[in-house]
């Protein structure tokens, strides 16, 4: 592995960032306090297990460590993340959201 490749790692990580900022700012007012909760925490947690992944790659790239629990702690970080989001996106569609009202 180079360090070339692992900073390609951070691009993926990135779009995601900008998706899930998109995606908070257009289900903000759509969603319940909670939903809206379970769905900013699991989009967060979601780019911060890729990010503590990619730079686990790029430490290891570089020599410069081996923090292991980087790499060890991405699975069950992100899929309890995704999992958070996937319940508020099932609370959006199945249960009665109270939205806010935009002034005009």
């Amino acid at each position: 592995m180079t360090v070339s490749l692992a900073l390609f790692d951070y691009i993926p990580v990135t779009m995601f960032l900008i998706a899930a900022i998109f995606l908070q700012r257009c289900l903000y007012n759509k969603m319940s306090k909670g939903a809206f909760a379970l769905f900013s925490s699991g989009t967060i947690f979601v780019f911060i297990s890729g990010f503590y992944k990619a730079t686990w790659k790029l430490l290891y790239a570089a020599g410069i460590c081996d923090l292991e629990k980087l790499n060890k702690g991405f699975m069950p970080m992100q899929s309890t993340a995704f999992m958070l989001a996937g319940i508020a996106i099932i609370a959006l569609l199945l249960a009665k959201q109270e939205t806010k009202d935009e002034p005009l």
